[in-house]
């Protein structure tokens, strides 16, 4: 039994160590401004600078352009219908978690309210062909503006879900957005809580 618990421990020990923080801040503002801040406002996942499959190195016209003729529609409604479920999702997770924290998130950039803008930098909408799988992923950043227009924090986080779990695109982005709204919620709340 000793000699279990030995191999155990380091394994468990690597384990912990490989589960790295929700984000990586990118730029944060010093001292904190959002202290206290009891109110955001989360503006719709921006899309237009993504990079699109894996490595991510490709425009969304890049991607689509390689794809066969007859496919090119359905892809591109697949992607939108997947794009607005992430954004769905991003901000009832975004706005539910954050309430449990008290703070408050309503939908849409407003005057005079700290903003949240979620920009999404990467999207590898992944796959299942049987015989092999990609895992869907997502890179996205969300930048926090005060109440004068100006950019404080951004931090950026990354959402994966298996394509062999969750077969169709719309389901796995649509995971993401949940994950990512989760992440965000976190990160927010725990910059409005900082003394």
């Amino acid at each position: 039994m000793q000699n279990f618990v030995r191999k155990l421990v380091p394994l468990f020990a690597l384990g912990v160590s490989a589960c790295g923080p929700a984000w990586v801040v990118v730029k944060q503002a010093k001292p904190n401004p959002m202290v206290g801040q009891k109110t955001f406002a989360v503006e719709p996942i921006d899309f237009s600078a993504m990079k699109i499959g894996d490595p991510g190195k490709i425009t969304e016209a890049e991607w689509v352009a390689k794809k066969k003729p007859d496919e090119v529609e359905k892809f591109k409604s697949d992607l939108q219908g997947s794009k607005d479920r992430m954004t769905e999702n991003f901000a009832k997770a975004l706005g539910a978690i954050a309430a449990r924290q008290g703070v408050t998130v309503t939908a849409g950039a407003q005057p005079g309210v700290w903003t949240i803008k979620p920009v999404v930098t990467e999207l590898e909408p992944g796959f299942n062909a049987f015989v092999m799988t990609q895992p869907a992923v997502v890179r996205l950043q969300i930048h926090i503006i005060d109440p004068q227009g100006q950019e404080v924090d951004v931090a950026e986080m990354k959402a994966t879900r298996d394509a062999g779990s969750f077969g169709a695109m719309i389901t796995r982005l649509g995971m993401c957005g949940d994950d990512l709204g989760n992440r965000a919620a976190r990160y927010v709340t725990s910059r409005a809580a900082q003394k």
